[in-house]
């Protein structure tokens, strides 16, 4: 679900005012960070913030609470491999996301626009099964052209609020002018 819409519509955006700005920093640094400890940053009582992560849940702002493995600590490694497809058919991609999805290996599959159509994404025992689980898509799936295969050695942290950060702090910047003018292009300004 977008939450900005620039093209063809309004720009629909969440109101969010600095307390919720922190609570979002702070839970996207930590998701398991006490209330107690936003409030303090809030300078609000942990009932209040309690509240407020529960309307940004509700507005659907907030979709997830995820956590980061040590895939080393199981001994499972993490790789993605980037599918290129021919004569593909929307009833294809659908059996080879389906497949995916149902793969206790695959962790993710993406559909793409660029220069690959998929990016599946596996935690595997070593890269031999990697590339079996390769070989029996490349054999299920004859519509599948090629693929790169990527190997993630490490992972830094995930900033899950930088350029939405940024934008949201775009677009309340705006004089309310300037808001209203993003909201009514002339439609042939779009091409």
């Amino acid at each position: 679900e977008d939450v900005f819409t620039i093209v063809g519509g309004p720009i629909s955006q969440p109101t969010l005012d600095e307390i919720d700005y922190t609570i979002l920093m702070m839970l996207s640094d930590d998701s398991r960070v006490p209330l107690t400890d936003i409030a303090n940053k809030c300078k609000a009582t942990p009932n209040a913030i309690r509240y407020r992560v529960k309307e940004l849940e509700s507005k659907g702002i907030i979709n997830a609470y995820r956590i980061s493995l040590n895939l080393k600590q199981f001994d499972r490694e993490f790789c993605k491999a980037f599918i290129y497809l021919h004569q593909k058919t929307e009833e294809k991609e659908r059996k080879l996301i389906t497949f995916c999805e149902m793969h206790p290996d695959i962790i993710a599959v993406v559909q793409c626009v660029g220069s690959w159509d998929f990016e599946i994404e596996f935690e595997v025992e070593d890269f031999d099964q990697f590339h079996n689980i390769m070989r029996e898509i490349r054999n299920k799936f004859d519509f599948v052209r090629s693929y790169e295969s990527v190997i993630i050695t490490k992972e830094f942290g995930i900033n899950y609020m930088g350029r939405t950060h940024n934008l949201i702090n775009f677009i309340n910047s705006l004089s309310q002018r300037d808001k209203i003018s993003l909201k009514r292009k002339p439609k042939d300004d779009f091409r």
